[in-house]
């Protein structure tokens, strides 16, 4: 059913279809036959198939990787305002146009993507692309590692050793984490599934 659905050009059929071939799931493994779908999907203007396609092309699976493929389909996804299309492209423009990278990083921060969250923080922490606001950085470290991203636990104790917050800015900023995680938490809650590298 999936493959007669995908083969008339039901984008949610091609993105299933897709994730069986790229996952082994079902069918013989074929990342090539899944980012197809995926791509076909995403000329539908479907944003879930533009950063499974882009994705693909990011981490180059199975001898697909092409940066300019992958910031072609991110950025539909990320257009359209999809957090995992936004965090990816962001990851892309760290390389390319590092400018660029803070407020896609931002706009999946915001819909609770702990990965994005910390890369978010990380720019705010040196500067890069955004003012430097090391205050702001430690409320999104903060809400990365309380969501399970460990790695920003050791940025969190590099600010609180290094002197650049006051015991009382700490405070502050962990009682600010706290207020946005509810917001964060929610967005979490209405989407799904949230922890994918």
């Amino acid at each position: 059913y999936f493959r007669r659905s995908a083969a008339i050009g039901y984008g949610p059929a091609q993105i299933a279809l897709g994730y069986y071939y790229e996952t082994g799931t079902f069918l013989a493994r074929d990342p090539g036959q899944a980012v197809d779908l995926y791509r076909k999907a995403a000329q539908q203007g479907d944003p879930l198939a533009g950063w499974l396609a882009g994705r693909l092309y990011f981490l180059g699976t199975a001898g697909l990787a092409d940066r300019e493929a992958a910031r072609k389909w991110l950025k539909l996804s990320a257009d359209q305002n999809n957090a995992y299309g936004a965090y990816y492209l962001g990851r892309l423009m760290v390389e390319k146009d590092y400018t660029k990278a803070p407020a896609l990083f931002k706009i999946a921060a915001d819909q609770g993507l702990p990965q994005a969250q910390y890369f978010y923080a990380k720019t705010l922490k040196e500067g890069r692309g955004i003012p430097q606001d090391r205050f702001s950085a430690y409320v999104w470290y903060t809400i990365a590692a309380d969501a399970g991203y460990a790695i920003a636990g050791a940025d969190l104790n590099e600010i609180d050793g290094g002197g650049s917050l006051t015991m009382d800015q700490i405070s502050q900023a962990k009682a600010k984490a706290r207020d946005m995680e509810q917001v964060v938490i929610r967005a979490v809650t209405a989407r799904g599934c949230s922890g994918w590298d």
